[in-house]
């Protein structure tokens, strides 16, 4: 018992040293897989948002003639997008995870009606409290807000 504590004494720089590489190379590591981890998340996530919304996006090239035929194709396209949100989202920290879901409420508001031509006006009281203009900025809006969930699925 002497002789390790002796050992121990006089080396205990050396050992010193080798515990904090060993958590340092661990901490390394885990860092690694974590980054593997979110890579292959993103890659998956990125290549669902794609694939359901192809021809859609990034350009409209089959964007419905009749307008109104949008909301069905999202609605359709919904439940898909909204798993590869949710095993997208786990990979994210929590301050990315915030705004994340505030860009999926975003891109996901009520009936998209975000995404078709129109336009109105809401009024109270004789006073407009609120007024909307997607003629011409429709397909913008939706390619905005496709465009923000695809940036956290960067690398």
């Amino acid at each position: 018992m002497d002789a390790l504590c002796i050992i121990i004494e006089t080396n205990r720089w050396i050992i010193a040293a080798a515990l904090i590489m060993s958590a340092v190379s661990a901490y390394l590591v885990g860092l690694n897989n974590r980054r593997n981890r979110f890579a292959t998340a993103s890659d998956k996530f990125r290549s669902t948002i794609l694939k359901e919304l192809e021809g859609l996006y990034p350009s409209p090239a089959k964007w419905p003639s009749n307008n109104l035929e949008i909301i069905n194709i999202l609605q359709d396209k919904f439940p898909k997008l909204e798993v590869a949100v949710a095993e997208f989202r786990g990979h994210l920290g929590w301050v990315d995870r915030k705004r994340f879901d505030n860009v999926w409420q975003q891109y996901n508001k009520e009936n998209y009606f975000d995404y078709i031509p129109i336009s109105g006006r809401s009024h109270e009281k004789g006073v407009c409290t609120y007024s909307s203009d997607y003629t011409k900025t429709y397909k913008d809006n939706f390619k905005h807000n496709v465009d923000s969930l695809l940036k956290f699925a960067k690398h």
